[in-house]
């Protein structure tokens, strides 16, 4: 195994976030630039309306930003990750039946967590905005920005590259809690980074446990996915948005012990399948 100093050991942990923040912030600025020239060339030269008509544009088409950053990111990380998977264990394979439980686990966990975030979010009112943003722009936006490229770059950043840096010099669980932290902060947003860091916790299980890496995104999509379908759903049913943002205790229960019920049984088959790595 190559030895690193400590300082470089840090950077090589350090520098794939500051890409994933620098990419981000680079593609919605270009966004911004070319939505100001395409309003401008419209005859609109008031700089007052032309802000408040790309803030408008942008609004609209967040998602599709979104999913464009994810390509650039793409494009980025994943030869990262190839370069550190050739340093791992090898991994031998998985059956659907792991697949399976490995979703299952992840929609009880959606459910956890949404019971936790409905009655948490009335005392984070940034988190408001948040979900505007992640809900909006229709659901083919959500299903491909927000559903599958948001889990493949996430997991190929967090537990491919970060996660497997940070196990080269430390034990594997403080490698994980440290990595789903910076998971958690990546989000900048409170609500949203707390259940970020409980959800890296879960998919950095999965990841160390059969050393896959579609696992680790299926999990994540699984989780995703609940949340843009239900969304589709509450959508279609016109689900008043007072029902939405002040839930009951019996709501919040309802969505929470199944939850934990299905996470915990499907957790368990789970620590009940073999590893699909060789020693």
């Amino acid at each position: 195994m190559r030895e690193y100093s400590v300082v470089r050991r840090i950077w090589r942990v350090v520098y794939p976030l500051a890409i994933f923040l620098a990419v981000q912030v680079a593609v919605f600025f270009a966004a911004e630039f070319v939505i100001g020239l395409a309003v401008g060339a419209r005859g609109v030269y008031d700089a007052g309306h032309i802000a408040a008509e790309v803030d408008r544009i942008l609004a609209d088409m967040q998602l599709w930003v979104l999913f464009g950053v994810n390509a650039v990111l793409f494009a980025v990380f994943y030869p990262m990750w190839r370069a550190t998977r050739k340093r791992l264990p090898k991994h031998t394979g998985f059956s659907l039946k792991t697949v399976a439980l490995t979703a299952g686990m992840s929609v009880g966990m959606y459910f956890v967590i949404s019971a936790v975030v409905a009655v948490a979010a009335k005392y984070f009112p940034s988190y408001d905005a948040v979900s505007e943003a992640l809900t909006g722009g229709g659901f083919a936006a959500q299903f491909f920005a927000v559903g599958i490229a948001a889990p493949v770059v996430e997991e190929l950043c967090f537990r491919g590259v970060v996660f497997n840096r940070l196990l080269y010099w430390m034990p594997v669980w403080v490698a994980a809690v440290i990595q789903s932290a910076l998971f958690g902060l990546i989000h900048m947003n409170m609500l949203q980074g707390l259940y970020a860091f409980v959800l890296g916790l879960v998919i950095s299980w999965v990841y160390i446990r059969f050393r896959s890496m579609w696992l680790a995104i299926i999990s994540h999509m699984a989780i995703n996915m609940m949340n843009v379908f239900l969304v589709a759903a509450a959508g279609s049913f016109e689900v008043p948005e007072a029902e939405l943002a002040d839930p009951t205790a019996a709501e919040m229960l309802t969505l929470l012990i199944p939850g934990l019920v299905i996470s915990g049984l499907f957790m368990w088959r789970l620590l009940k399948q073999p590893k699909t790595v060789n020693s």
